[in-house]
């Protein structure tokens, strides 16, 4: 499997990336992209909350067998709740009427899962994945106010 072809394997996989005991996704087909460069702008933002990026990292020959390539990756996820004026919800999460649905999740909810699901890729899926680190930026103001968390 190349970069490209593992990049369309985390895009499928995180579209399909539900809450627990649910059919309901954490992203959907129209919220997950594989980019390249740096974090879009406050303007190229999708417009739908939480969504997520994939980039390709950079890439070696494996030491021990040098027809394999070690290739990083990286997901970034991205969450906005709605009357949020300091950014607490946007990690935490907020009261939420529905725990099968992404609506008031806060982003350690959301990056629980998604590391849950690129955990859960195996060779099978045509990759060993490792999962070296993760972690929760604070928030940051978006636009007039809002704050959403990387």
């Amino acid at each position: 499997m190349n970069p490209w072809q593992m990049a369309q394997q985390l895009k499928h996989e995180l579209q399909t990336v539900t809450w627990d005991n649910s059919t309901n996704v954490v992203f959907g087909e129209r919220s997950v992209f594989v980019y390249a460069g740096a974090q879009p702008d406050d303007e190229q933002h999708p417009p739908a909350f939480p969504f997520c990026l994939v980039t390709i990292g950079t890439g070696t020959a494996d030491e021990d067998h040098p027809e394999l390539l070690q290739q990083s990756f990286n997901v970034v996820t991205a969450v906005e709740v709605a009357g949020d004026p300091l950014g607490e919800q946007a990690v935490i999460g907020s009261s939420r009427a529905n725990l099968t649905r992404s609506a008031g999740a806060g982003i350690a909810q959301v990056a629980e899962r998604v590391r849950f699901a690129i955990q859960n890729l195996t060779t099978y899926d045509g990759a060993s994945i490792i999962v070296t680190g993760s972690g929760i930026g604070s928030p940051a103001t978006l636009g007039r106010g809002r704050q959403i968390a990387f």
